[in-house]
């Protein structure tokens, strides 16, 4: 992952970025210059980077944010960690890297991901989350003000329904939305209908971004 790419956004190009992080080592992604705001994609557990496929690239287009699509230590090119890491200090290091607070900041997670954000407590004044398809949850601290954007499988009703609890569950602002995936391929951005989910991703980061101040 070495110098820069096209992206989806035309004249704008993703280059590679390298994050020192204390007690793991180096992370490593792709960085779409933007604003002084951030969208930082974290993807799930068993996954990498290229599992958001086209989606930083064109909320980096459409919104003219910045995007940070990273590798988890462990994963892809990052780091392999020398032990246990916690994700709250993952995100204050893409922070201070970034040289942006917390409020200027969204953070995209996959699966687990979402639920070891929506677990912080206290919940740092993150501008907003989206989670693609996060799993059942137990107990999980009440963040009501923190934006919530959760896309749910419509093809699997019990999913769909542990994600409504989890919305209920964490409280405040948070919209549920149903998407249908593709037949072969369950990913909620692979098939058709994919563009809704980067639609309605980049809606939410222009309307939580647009808001966010430098607290």
């Amino acid at each position: 992952m070495t110098g820069a790419v096209p992206d989806a956004s035309g004249d704008r190009r993703a280059a590679a970025v390298e994050i020192t992080f204390d007690g793991v080592g180096i992370i490593r992604g792709q960085h779409w210059p933007g604003t002084d705001r951030a969208v930082i994609f974290l993807h799930a557990p068993d996954g990498d980077l290229d599992d958001w496929q086209d989606l930083p690239a064109v909320i980096a287009g459409q919104t003219g944010f910045a995007a940070v699509a990273l590798d988890l230590p462990g994963c892809g090119l990052s780091d392999d960690p020398a032990g246990p890491w916690a994700i709250a200090r993952l995100l204050a290091a893409i922070g201070d890297h970034l040289g942006l607070p917390p409020s200027r900041c969204m953070v995209a997670t996959a699966g687990q991901t979402g639920l070891d954000v929506l677990a912080l407590d206290p919940m740092p004044p993150l501008a907003g989350l989206i989670a693609l398809a996060p799993p059942e949850s137990g107990d999980l601290p009440r963040s009501p003000r923190l934006p919530k954007l959760l896309l749910a499988s419509a093809a699997a009703p019990q999913t769909l329904q542990a994600t409504r609890a989890l919305a209920n569950r964490v409280g405040g602002w948070a919209i549920v939305s149903a998407i249908s995936p593709g037949e072969s391929d369950p990913w909620l951005l692979s098939g058709p209908w994919g563009v809704h989910v980067r639609e309605q991703a980049a809606a939410f980061v222009r309307d939580c971004l647009s808001r966010s101040t430098a607290r």
